[in-house]
């Protein structure tokens, strides 16, 4: 037995593994010698550039060699011992045969392993003393860098001495974009959901994604599948908004809804938003569930932390749920303490949903109350257009075939009609139809008119001459009756003098807008109308004087 391990295991273990290690320890006391010298020019450079970055990392004999050389040197000579402490103890045993010899066998097999992997721990240190050096080193856009580093030390730490390079080079040649190639190898080589998150919203016009071209849509659900995989909760519900925009572009709204159920989960405060897709749609079951989850959050959160926002969003959430008036007196309320008006404006949009709602469901017995709701928001809220707009288009329905059209209108308005409607409708219904005579009959009957009907006749007018394709002649109607109510007050005069401008009645739009010169308020905007309507008369000098007292 002596004899086969003098033969075999001697042989083999000492004059080939031996060999190769000794080649190995020469070769490491050579490359020993050149990084002294290397060192000390570094130490010479260093003392002369003050450059402390980088004296730290020359402390570090690892970072100066590439990754297959760098991380087996040290070991070598431990490796080389051990394997000679291993031999003289199996051959110091009496081993009677191969069976018995296998522990030792296994040992000296798995020794490499054990030797690879205590390396890998020993290292650790060495590549993160790079990557401190990197981030010091990284002026400017430190921040995208550091998410580079960040993420290519935790996926596959081998690739922080890649990275050292890459980014020293882009550095030195200030090449910017570089930034973004390696952030595309953390994400499409080593699926970093953080590397592909970032360039999502680096490289792609995420407000323009109906322009982008098929090339781009398809890198951008490469990229989206990457993220959707490797993020964590926080990110994850970002990177889902960002897909969810981009389905609701593309009009896949099935796949956004199903993934606006997932979105709710982390963030109930987009269940608004999931909503108004599903009310959009027709859904209006899931619309309200969603309107469901936004409420008892929004009610909690304004609570907690009262803000206006979180007050529009409850409004919002109760407004799908058909309570669009209890939704209103939350906001006007705010609105008396705060005077803000956008919470004006989100009170105003509250009621214009329920008198559309009121529309679809009973839209001939349901105009009077209709009207109602629009007298309420125009008096509340007399500059919205759209709530003015809204009364014409309301004044607008046809009445049901009857034989008596007034009759039928009067009737339809009887039920919780204001006094001041009682009046003002009728006649505005006929105004629009084109009955001017019956208008004018109907207003002079009306004892209750006053003020709030001239200003809303003003306000219609106004409405008209801002929306495309105006009647211009209705507007000019509604602006005469105003003036006539208001025994031609200034503000009444100047909008009907805007109207026989567009209508290109210059003599009597002068004449109205005359008569506004004497208010401060007035002035400009009636010399500025004044110029062009005397400028379409011919009359340049007069109208380079208003002109230039609108200045």
């Amino acid at each position: 037995m002596s004899d086969y391990k003098s033969s075999w295991l001697r042989v083999v273990i000492e004059r080939h593994v031996g060999r190769w290690l000794d080649k190995l320890w020469d070769w490491k006391s050579s490359f020993q010698l050149w990084f002294l010298k290397t060192k000390r020019i570094a130490r010479r450079s260093d003392r002369s550039s003050h450059d402390t970055s980088r004296m730290r990392l020359f402390k570090n004999p690892r970072s100066l060699f590439p990754v297959g050389l760098g991380k087996y040197i040290n070991p070598l000579s431990w490796m080389k011992w051990s394997l000679e402490f291993a031999t003289d103890w199996l051959l110091s045993r009496r081993v009677r045969s191969i069976v018995a010899a296998l522990p030792a066998i296994a040992f000296l097999v798995c020794l490499p392993v054990l030797v690879l992997v205590a390396n890998r721990h020993e290292s650790h240190r060495a590549k993160v003393y790079q990557l401190k050096s990197l981030r010091l080193s990284m002026q400017p856009h430190s921040a995208r860098k550091q998410i580079v580093a960040d993420e290519l030390y935790r996926l596959h730490p081998e690739a922080g001495e890649s990275l050292y390079s890459k980014a020293r080079e882009a550095e030195a040649a200030q090449k910017l974009g570089l930034a973004r190639v390696l952030m595309g190898d953390a994400a499409k080589e080593l699926h970093s959901g953080t590397a592909a998150l970032w360039l999502i919203n680096d490289g792609f016009d995420l407000s323009n994604i109906s322009h982008w071209q098929s090339k781009e849509c398809n890198e951008f659900l490469n990229l989206m599948s990457i993220a959707l995989k490797g993020l964590n909760r926080e990110s994850l519900t970002a990177a889902q908004k960002i897909m969810v925009g981009y389905l609701k572009e593309r009009e896949s709204f099935g796949e956004a809804i199903a993934l606006y159920d997932q979105i709710v989960e982390s963030d109930p405060g987009i269940a608004n938003e999931a909503a108004e897709l599903c009310w959009l749609q027709g859904n209006k079951s899931q619309a309200q569930a969603f309107a469901k989850i936004a409420e008892n959050f929004f009610e909690s959160e304004s609570r907690r932390h009262p803000s206006d926002n979180a007050l529009k969003e409850l409004a919002k959430a109760m407004v799908f749920l058909d309570r669009e008036s209890e939704a209103a007196d939350i906001l006007f309320s705010r609105y008396q303490e705060t005077h803000d008006q956008e919470i004006l404006a989100a009170h105003s949009m509250a009621l214009l949903r329920w008198v559309e709602r009121l529309s679809l469901t009973n839209r001939d017995s349901s105009i009077g109350e209709r009207l109602n709701i629009l007298w309420q928001t125009a008096v509340r809220d007399p500059h919205n257009m759209f709530v003015l707009r809204a009364v014409i288009e309301c004044l607008s329905e046809e009445a049901p075939t009857r034989t008596e059209e007034q009759v039928v209108i009067r009737n339809s308005l009887e039920k919780g009609v204001t006094a001041d409607l009682e009046g003002f409708i009728p006649g505005a219904v006929a105004l629009v139809q084109g009955k001017k005579q019956t208008a004018n009959d109907l207003f002079s009957q009306a004892t209750s008119l006053g003020t709030d009907c001239a200003s809303m006749l003003n306000q219609l007018a106004i409405t008209e001459l801002s929306i495309p394709n105006s009647n211009l002649n209705l507007a000019e109607q509604f602006s005469e009756f105003a003036v006539e109510f208001r025994g031609n007050y200034a503000p009444f005069l100047l909008t009907r003098g805007i109207v026989r401008l567009r209508l290109q009645n210059y003599l009597g739009a002068i004449d109205d807008l005359e008569r506004c010169l004497q208010l401060p308020e007035l002035a400009g905007e009636a010399h500025r109308q004044l110029a062009t309507a005397y400028r379409a008369l011919g009359q340049d000098q007069l109208a380079n004087e208003h002109a230039k007292a609108a200045e």
